[in-house]
Order: C-alpha cells, then structure tokens, then sequence
C-alpha cells in the first residue's frame, strides 16, 4: 500500500484550499495544487518578495523566483526574488506550463504589483501552471530532453 505524503506549507498566505507537493512537471520540483474546482478569473494571490534591481538580479546565481515587473510599455520596472521564503508567498509555487494552452494561470500587473488570476475553470486536484515565456519554455523543454526525463 503506498501513502501519498503531502507537504502542508505554512505560508500565512496559503489558503486552505491550496497545497504544495511534488510538481507533476518535469525538474519543477514543488508545485501548487488546488484541491476544490477553481471558477474562471479567481483571484489567487499575489507574486510577493524582495524588491531587486536588473543590476542585483544579474548578480544573484539563483533566479528560480524571479518576476519581472514591467510597465504598460514593456519597460523593465523592477524584479521580485521570491526566493527567500520568509518574504515570500505561496504562488511562487506555480510553475510554468509547457505552452501557452495548457496554462490555466496568468499574471496581472496592477499597481507595480503581480497577481495570479485563474485563466478559466480549474478542476479540483490540478496543478496551477502560468506560462512564463516562448525563451524560458524552449530552455527548459531543451533541458528535459536532454536530460530525457
């Protein structure tokens, strides 16, 4: 008999209906999992974190939680490194899905901010995935591969 074990987070922000376990998504690591069906347009939360410069984040190793954060010009505003979990919220949970279709998430900037809004119905126990980009998406689909995972 095998015993499906699933990591509980204690994020203040973690709403009773999320939970984070193993991603079903190849090198993702943790993913975000919604465990009641989700209506279109729901409010998920929001990208929080350190505040970093272009400069700070081309010096950081680790950009595993970056968020970009740009105008209505697509000018760069600033980033926000979710990386420290003490600062950050539980939707740095969300991975990228592997095209644009398959995304049942996405991002809207209001205010210099980013929330994660449900892009349609989301059934019960679906991982949440946002699309983070043809370039992001193409190295990671290349990295998979190679690594044939």
């Amino acid at each position: 008999k095998h015993v499906l074990i699933v990591e509980r987070m204690s994020a203040p922000d973690l709403p009773n209906h999320i939970v984070i376990k193993k991603s079903e998504m190849p090198l993702a690591g943790r993913g975000a999992f919604t465990t009641i069906d989700l209506p279109a347009d729901t409010l998920l939360g929001e990208y929080t974190g350190d505040i970093i410069s272009k400069q700070e984040a081309d010096n950081k190793k680790e950009n595993r939680y970056f968020m970009g954060v740009k105008d209505e010009s697509g000018q760069l505003l600033h980033i926000i490194d979710g990386s420290n979990e003490g600062v950050a919220g539980w939707v740095r949970y969300i991975n990228t899905a592997y095209n644009r279709e398959t995304a049942n998430v996405f991002p809207r900037t209001i205010d210099k901010r980013v929330y994660y809004y449900t892009n349609r119905e989301i059934p019960q126990n679906s991982e949440l995935l946002t699309y983070y980009g043809d370039e992001y998406t193409a190295k990671l689909i290349e990295k998979v591969q190679s690594l044939g995972v």
